[in-house]
């Protein structure tokens, strides 16, 4: 199954994702000092200002995530219903840049179409290092291909609340549609024994009861026990069947069948 949010969080592992998504949203993941905390992706509602939207945390990527290296591809795929993919930098990271493209690199492998989706691009963990070479070579960067960029702490909440704001106007500007590579065919499942309607057919003293769900229910009562009897003529007259017997002539000592089972029909004073 595919996770269906508006926003991705991606990145390599601990790059503080989980952290993100459990200050901005409901969702309280697991939250560890290394890498590999978040196994399965975890979804929270984010709300702020006009905004109210959906953001999934994608487990960590990393090189050959495409291939399988890290169940990389068992996690990239919930990124297929995502309209915008939030990809998260550590400022810790020697090369931040090269964490970015290492982790565009593998969606593109996996999907080509994910390389193109819009993305958010933020810088991490700021209450760290608010400003290296590295990280501004990543601001440069992200400029000079008009790629949104942020400078966020979510241990301090430091431009958080700007980032949320601007991605969820953006997802006012992008229509809710499905991915151009969405498949044309699906699969129709047809029903090989369809349900069976109600019938009573009178036949002598006989009356039999047919259809797929009186006949399910009269298989699994236990006729020996007095409560279970009584439940049984309780659905009976619920579903309108002690009626029917009654105007087709029923009276008591007649037999009344349903499938397999038989019994004597009488009036309950």
């Amino acid at each position: 199954l595919k996770l269906l949010a508006d926003v991705g969080i991606i990145g390599l592992p601990n790059a503080g994702k989980s952290t993100l998504i459990s200050v901005v949203s409901n969702c309280k993941p697991k939250i560890a000092d290394y890498p590999f905390t978040t196994i399965a992706p975890n979804l929270g509602v984010v709300k702020v200002g006009e905004y109210s939207f959906t953001m999934a945390d994608i487990p960590g990527l990393i090189e050959g995530a495409h291939t399988g290296s890290g169940l990389g591809d068992r996690f990239l795929r919930h990124v297929d219903r995502t309209r915008i993919l939030l990809h998260l930098v550590d400022c810790q990271h020697p090369d931040p840049v090269v964490a970015y493209l290492t982790v565009h690199h593998e969606l593109e492998c996996y999907n080509p179409s994910f390389g193109s989706r819009f993305q958010v691009v933020a810088l991490s963990k700021t209450d760290i290092f608010l400003e290296t070479e590295g990280s501004s070579s990543l601001k440069d960067y992200c400029a000079e291909r008009g790629i949104p960029f942020f400078t966020i702490s979510a241990a301090t909440h430091r431009g958080i609340s700007e980032m949320m704001s601007f991605i969820g106007s953006k997802l006012g500007e992008i229509e809710k549609e499905l991915p151009e590579d969405s498949p044309d065919e699906f699969r129709v499942y047809h029903i090989k024994n369809p349900e069976k309607p109600l019938n009573i057919v009178h036949q002598g003293n006989t009356f039999h009861i047919t259809g797929s769900l009186v006949e399910r229910v009269a298989a699994r009562v236990d006729f020996r026990n007095p409560f279970a009897l009584r439940w049984f003529q309780g659905f009976l007259k619920e579903k309108g069947i002690t009626d029917r017997l009654h105007k087709m002539g029923i009276s008591s000592g007649n037999t009344v069948e349903i499938g397999a089972i038989s019994f004597e029909y009488f009036e309950d004073d």
